[in-house]
């Protein structure tokens, strides 16, 4: 624990010495952009909630577009769901990209456990995230139907395997599984999210927030 402490202080310290903390940045009327030592940047924010609306729209869609009985109205709904997969796989390599250039401001304080299964969260949501559309698109690839994936209809993607039942089932059941241990980090998240705002009552979740 110590060195973690000691970590998140040396963070602190540089972002402040970037930024010069949120009340020079207000001072000066400027957009926080990056992360700052009170908390997250614009970029990164509008990077997690326009994820986290996308992929609340690929899980609702996903659960729906198997029961439409229509073969054309879900052939539809199979290329805008691999179309918006392509779409947060992108983002999540650009927010991947920003984390990696922009260090997170110190976490709040918290007991070890809940840190730790923070941490776990999170780094299950990039795993998830970054593996999940590449076993839909080669579920795709081998599947016996050879359906096009074509991205808004505007670029079509080569698929990369020969047709094979066989390996389109491995696929389609990492894809599901991934799925699965998606909505149940998603539900530890919000879980974590509400604790932090109604029984702790700290700046976690407000500091997520656009337009704080």
């Amino acid at each position: 624990m110590a060195l973690r402490g000691h970590g998140e202080a040396r963070s602190a310290r540089r972002l402040r010495l970037r930024t010069g903390g949120p009340v020079s940045l207000a001072r000066r009327g400027r957009i926080a952009w990056r992360n700052h030592a009170a908390g997250w940047g614009l970029v990164p924010r509008l990077l997690h909630w326009l994820v986290a609306g996308l992929v609340l729209f690929l899980l609702g869609l996903g659960l729906y577009m198997g029961g439409v009985e229509d073969v054309f109205r879900q052939f539809e709904l199979f290329q805008l769901h691999k179309s918006v997969g392509v779409v947060v796989w992108l983002l999540m390599l650009l927010r991947l990209g920003w984390r990696l250039r922009d260090p997170p401001p110190p976490s709040l304080p918290a007991r070890a456990w809940e840190h730790r299964l923070a941490r776990l969260v999170h780094g299950l949501f990039y795993v998830v995230l970054l593996v999940m559309p590449i076993t839909g698109y080669l579920m795709a690839s081998a599947s016996t139907l050879e359906i096009p994936t074509r991205i808004f209809g505007l670029v079509e993607l080569p698929h990369l395997l020969s047709p094979s039942e066989r390996l389109e089932t491995v696929f389609y059941t990492l894809h599901q599984w991934l799925g699965w241990l998606l909505m149940l980090g998603i539900a530890l998240h919000l879980g974590g999210a509400l604790k932090h705002h109604v029984i702790d009552r700290d700046a976690t979740l407000r500091r997520m927030l656009i337009g704080r």
